[in-house]
């Protein structure tokens, strides 16, 4: 029997199917790529809807919160206070201070 003898063929380099296997690669790469900045986009979106409704919702309470105190700081309320109490003002004691001097 004669032996049998083993061919081994070496594989030859092409670079057609190099550029083919590159141009796939960066083609899926790009579809990837946009989808995962395109998600990214969007989840940004929300997050900054969601910071401007609680920015509004801010802006309402110190509105509120502004309100109560021009309610709560006006003169006749204080001075209805302080007469409840027995206190009473005493024109001598009272200085004006005038801003800019």
């Amino acid at each position: 029997m004669a032996k049998k003898i083993k061919v081994i063929r070496r594989r030859k380099f092409s670079i057609t199917k190099t550029i083919r296997n590159l141009f796939i690669l960066s083609a899926v790469l790009f579809v990837t790529s946009a989808l995962f900045l395109r998600t990214y986009n969007v989840n940004l979106a929300v997050a900054v809807q969601k910071t401007q409704k609680k920015i509004v919702e801010v802006q309402k309470t110190n509105q509120t919160l502004a309100s109560d105190i021009q309610e709560l700081s006006a003169y006749t309320r204080v001075a209805a206070i302080a007469e409840q109490d027995g206190l009473t003002l005493i024109q001598g004691n009272i200085v004006t201070v005038v801003s800019g001097e």
